[in-house]
């Protein structure tokens, strides 16, 4: 058998390396759903008793930051969220040491910075807990949780949001009719659930914030005003409307809405088809090839620009 030439080595290790590459791909690929799919086995905590936590017991309450972060600004977006009416869902959760008064807080810190800051009472659920490593990953796994079920949130939430977005979905006469994806994976061609209810947020005035807090701020608006009912169904009418081909990208949907918050600030009306026709022809990936929030500006000019005030 004669050896092969240096050209047919060169084939031989091109074909290689695409093998491999193909094969690391789909080895990281279902590693990562392994990983996902595979519930975090925790140790030495017991399980929550949902607890009233009185003013009284809240100089109890404290931080262990070898796995907890600081306060952000989402404690301001509750705090919105409550006084206007909202309620916040998902109690936080707190951990006792064996010896001990103080609540560690394990999942919810942010929750309970916006309840003290109003000096209100809540509940809890309180757990025995015999030490920071068996927090670390309890929190770890409940916002493994929170990070998987975004899309179930909204299918299964009771409010008003869900009611529209889920009613939309299941409208043959809505452009949004199966075009909305309730599940844990990404889609190329339904938008996600949890993507219609932060537009819906941005068109009512909202500014991020956690999805449990996003959907309670929400429900608040569209409780308070029949304007914001009407907003809210003109956005989702829209999205499907002008991305009729494929769902936009989180930082393009979000220029859009901004800008429908500005056209709608007075009062909510559809949009011409001379305007709509306009939105679907622009080319997005000519405005920006990179679709992230850093060019945000960019899509704001361009959708600016064909929906004229």
């Amino acid at each position: 058998m004669n050896a092969p030439t240096s050209k047919e080595v060169l084939a031989l290790r091109g074909k290689r390396k695409t093998h491999l590459a193909t094969s690391s791909e789909a080895l990281r690929a279902a590693a990562e759903k392994k990983r996902i799919g595979t519930p975090l086995v925790i140790k030495g905590i017991g399980r929550g008793k949902l607890t009233l936590i009185t003013l009284s017991m809240q100089k109890h309450v404290d931080v262990d930051p070898s796995y907890q972060r600081g306060e952000t600004s989402m404690v301001r977006e509750i705090i919105s969220t409550v006084q206007s009416g909202g309620e916040i869902p998902s109690p936080p959760h707190l951990a006792k040491r064996r010896g001990s008064d103080t609540l560690w807080v394990v999942d919810g810190y942010q929750r309970i910075c916006a309840y003290q800051q109003l000096r209100m009472e809540y509940e809890a659920f309180i757990h025995d807990s015999e030490g920071r490593d068996a927090e670390a990953i309890m929190y770890q796994a409940l916002n493994n949780k929170k990070a998987q079920s975004a899309n179930n949130l909204v299918k299964g939430w009771v409010g008003p949001v869900g009611d529209l977005i889920r009613g939309a979905a299941a409208d043959p006469s809505h452009p949004l009719y199966s075009k909305v994806n309730f599940g844990d994976g990404g889609s190329q061609v339904r938008i996600g659930a949890t993507q219609l209810l932060k537009a819906v947020h941005a068109v009512l005035g909202g500014t991020g914030g956690k999805h449990q807090y996003i959907t309670a701020s929400v429900d608040a608006k569209l409780n308070a005003s029949r304007t914001n009912v009407d907003r809210a169904k003109l956005i989702l009418r829209l999205i499907p409307s002008v991305f009729d081909k494929a769902p936009p990208k989180a930082a393009l949907l979000q220029a859009l809405c901004l800008v429908a918050r500005e056209r709608w600030a007075s009062q909510p009306g559809w949009p011409t088809e001379k305007t709509i026709s306009t939105l679907k022809a622009v080319n997005w990936e000519k405005v920006s090839p990179v679709q992230t929030y850093h060019y945000r500006p960019l899509f704001l000019e361009a959708v600016r620009k064909a929906w004229k005030a």
